[in-house]
């Protein structure tokens, strides 16, 4: 009896100890403003296993209307004679993940990535850089 006692007297302890009206409910908002980005791509063959785009460049343009212009390879567009060229550049790694910390957060970013697999373009935009950017490429037959 002696032991039960303490065994209750413990489990008290563990239930109470846990209980505390000061508890942070509130959800957890990811501080950081980084951009994370993954590249993989399917064959016809395998359509539902995904492989690493090992290689896939990224680059990453502040402010730059690239929409409509000519893309003449190495991240460089050009549109009515103005040339665009990345402010930072980036390769997918072997992990298939590259997290890269944008120079502007402010400035409207442009995110072009080129899969290293079939040699495509995917172009992503948005206002700012205030908040972390997760874009997961998969590219397709």
């Amino acid at each position: 009896m002696k032991r039960f006692m303490i065994f209750i007297g413990i489990l008290s302890l563990i239930v109470f100890a846990g209980c505390d009206k000061d508890d942070n409910t509130d959800p957890i908002i990811e501080a950081d403003n980084d951009i994370r980005i993954s590249a993989v791509y399917t064959t016809k063959e395998n359509p539902n296993k995904e492989f690493i785009d090992f290689g896939s460049k990224i680059y990453i343009y502040y402010e730059a209307e690239i929409y409509g212009s000519q893309y003449e390879g190495n991240g460089t567009f050009i549109n009515n004679n103005e040339v665009f060229t990345p402010v930072q550049t980036a390769e997918i790694d072997m992990t298939g993940i590259t997290v890269i910390t944008p120079k502007y957060i402010d400035k409207q970013i442009t995110i072009v990535i080129e899969s290293a697999y079939y040699n495509r373009l995917s172009i992503d935009s948005h206002l700012s850089a205030k908040r972390p950017i997760k874009i997961k490429l998969i590219s397709n037959p």
